[in-house]
């Protein structure tokens, strides 16, 4: 038995030496990963390129080789067609939508100068005026009879539940009716503009939906053409 065992052992040692004279031995699958990590055993990413180098993929036949090429050319083909037929419809939709940003930008532009008149007509009415020399010293002297009035009615004491009188109250009404004729004046000059500016916001925005929908609709029959002609699904641009 020992003997058996001792010609085991030197028919082993036979065998490595002779594989050690004729070539290193052959590596296991993953003893490839590893020698294509330059011997790192490390966890490295994956890549496409490494799982590649790692497989043995079999050699494609120049028929097989040639069918490949010709079907990437006709998807390409495909794709160069679909692009064409977009391009025209996109630069239309860029060209509606830049024209209608110029329109909006135009009636923008003349609301805020119509609001600005406005406005300033506004401050010079509601301004006090600048009064002559002459027109001081009557109002002075109008100012200091009212203050002596005040003040004899002040002596006399107060009046239990007085009441205005006719001319009185209508002087006031009218100075109240007047001041919110003027509000009421301002605020509908300013509301005149902004209802033709709605309107032609209103109008932009229409426009802006139908040629979206149009859009959508063209992108849609290029694509059905693209199936029937024998595109990829999975290799549509879109």
């Amino acid at each position: 038995m020992e003997s058996n065992c001792h010609r085991s052992r030197t028919q082993q040692l036979r065998s490595d030496t002779r594989s050690f004279i004729d070539g290193p031995p052959l590596l296991s699958p993953v003893d490839k990963v590893i020698n294509l990590h330059h011997g790192s055993t490390t966890a490295i990413e994956a890549t496409h390129e490494r799982l590649v180098a790692s497989k043995q993929y079999p050699v494609l036949s120049f028929k097989e080789k040639i069918d490949q090429l010709e079907r990437d050319g006709s998807n390409l083909n495909h794709e160069a067609t679909y692009y064409r037929k977009i391009e025209p419809i996109r630069k239309k939709f860029i060209g509606d939508v830049s024209r209608w940003a110029r329109e909006l930008n135009d009636v923008m532009s003349k609301l805020d100068e119509i609001e600005q008149y406005v406005d300033r007509e506004r401050a010079l009415l509601t301004q006090t005026p600048q009064l002559s020399p002459v027109d001081r010293i009557i109002s002075l002297y109008f100012d200091s009879t009212i203050d002596m009035e005040t003040t004899f009615k002040e002596l006399q004491g107060p009046k239990q539940n007085e009441i205005l009188t006719p001319p009185k109250e209508i002087e006031q009404l009218q100075r109240r009716n007047g001041s919110r004729t003027q509000e009421v004046a301002y605020l509908r000059r300013r509301e005149l503009p902004m209802r033709d500016f709605k309107d032609k916001v209103s109008s932009i925005a229409n426009k802006l939906e139908r040629a979206l929908s149009k859009l959508g609709k063209a992108q849609r029959e290029v694509s059905r053409e693209w199936v029937q002609g024998g595109g990829n699904l999975q290799e549509h641009p879109t």
